[in-house]
């Protein structure tokens, strides 16, 4: 049996926990041993020398080296929203664009903006569209930051798995949900629809690829990207990766298995 654990960010605990039972399936508990179980910790000095590790959000250093995390503690820091943008400046790939994220020391030349309270929310909390230089500076602190409003005509949810794209998911509007101006497309305002054919989808293919190449561990790590589509342009802007998304149980499996793989080829060796 393997010892394995999730290492979870406290506002992770669902997902993490749907990550821990579909990878308790490969590993089914007998007789109710403990040694069996797969744990869900936010405690990383609770990780040893012979565990193997699913970052699930959560960056902290380790005090031990596992003899696998997936992923790695670099990876899910490079994946946070000022730092990902921030790479990619010195990186330019075919119809695409990224959000950036200024402090609010710097002053926008245009508006509307978007409002972060914080960099570490879900749902769509903490996001605020701001239409006006007084309305910016009502709003001004020094630990908020905005992004430009890129708007899209549409906005998929992209599920890496591996280094490969494994699912693609369109936001459709609920309907009880009345639209922004710039609006702002969560699991608060929208469902998840399943695109089914890859094929209408080749440029997100190709430009996956073309990140694979540039940024580290891509190829050995699971995330997701929420990124949106301009029609006049062709352009996809990615808005934000997320290396504790949320997940159908479907998708999860998707995730567990790729998972368990890897950490029986560590094991077999």
């Amino acid at each position: 049996m393997l010892n394995i654990k999730v290492l979870s960010g406290k506002m992770y605990g669902p997902t993490s926990r749907l990550i821990r039972d579909c990878l308790q399936e490969f590993q089914p508990v007998k007789n109710n041993a403990s040694s069996d179980k797969i744990w869900v910790t936010r405690n990383h000095s609770s990780i040893y020398g012979n565990d193997y590790i699913v970052r699930w959000g959560n960056p902290n250093p380790l005090n031990y080296k596992p003899k696998l995390e997936i992923n790695t503690a670099e990876f899910v820091r490079l994946c946070g929203k000022k730092t990902f943008s921030d790479f990619m400046l010195d990186y330019s790939i075919k119809d695409l664009d990224v959000v950036r994220f200024f402090p609010m020391s710097e002053i926008p030349e245009k508006f509307p903006v978007v409002l972060r309270k914080t960099l570490f929310g879900y749902r769509g909390k903490g996001i605020y569209i701001i239409n006006s230089p007084d309305e910016f500076k009502e709003n001004t602190n020094p630990s908020y930051f905005w992004s430009n409003a890129l708007e899209a005509d549409s906005e998929y949810r992209v599920h890496i798995v591996g280094g490969n794209v494994k699912r693609i998911f369109k936001k459709i509007w609920k309907a009880d949900i009345t639209q922004g101006k710039i609006p702002i497309r969560s699991s608060k305002t929208c469902r998840y629809s399943l695109r089914s054919n890859f094929i209408e989808f080749k440029r997100l293919l190709r430009i996956s690829e073309e990140l694979s190449e540039i940024i580290p561990f891509y190829k050995e790590s699971f995330f997701a990207f929420d990124i949106g589509l301009q029609k006049d342009n062709g352009k996809y802007i990615i808005y934000e990766l997320n290396t504790a998304p949320g997940l159908s149980l479907n998708t999860a499996k998707i995730y567990a298995e790729w998972i368990w793989n890897k950490f029986l080829e560590v094991e077999k060796t």
